[in-house]
């Protein structure tokens, strides 16, 4: 999970990559064709390394840095995980999110006197993208609660 491109490039050896540690397969349909398709599907020991990589915890360097990795991981949670632990996901999500806006409102309280005009405004930037992350995620858990 991280980025993701879908030129030739990029795609082919990936899925050789998968399909070497053997979490994806490939089969390809029976009909007659000069250019077969191919169909990839997760093996047993795919769906575990996915289970595992969406379980993992979302740290405060991940709100800051992989922000479109972590809703990547939790677009692929409830299906794969369960409610429980995508709601586990959010609220932790939400804990370091509404973290790190704290930390920057202070750093904005501490820094204002020093800071030019476009420095402040970029820094109030920051930390309102950071709090309406932390909203949304608070937003998704009531969601998740209220329909489960």
């Amino acid at each position: 999970m991280g980025h993701f491109s879908n030129s030739p490039g990029a795609i082919y050896p990936a899925l050789k990559r998968l399909k070497k540690n053997e979490w994806i397969k490939n089969t390809t349909p029976k009909k007659k064709s000069h250019r077969p398709k191919e169909v990839f599907s997760l093996t047993d020991k795919g769906w575990k390394v996915l289970r595992a990589r969406l379980r993992l915890p979302v740290t405060r360097h991940d709100i800051i840095w992989n922000s479109e990795e972590l809703i990547l991981r939790f677009s692929f949670m409830e299906l794969t995980v369960g409610r429980k632990e995508t709601v586990h996901f959010l609220k932790e999500y939400h804990r370091e999110s509404d973290a790190y806006v704290r930390e920057l409102r202070k750093v904005n309280k501490e820094m204002k006197e020093f800071m030019d005009t476009s420095g402040k405004l970029a820094l109030e930037l920051g930390i309102e993208q950071y709090k309406t992350n932390a909203n949304w995620a608070k937003k998704s858990i009531k969601e998740f609660n209220t329909k489960g």
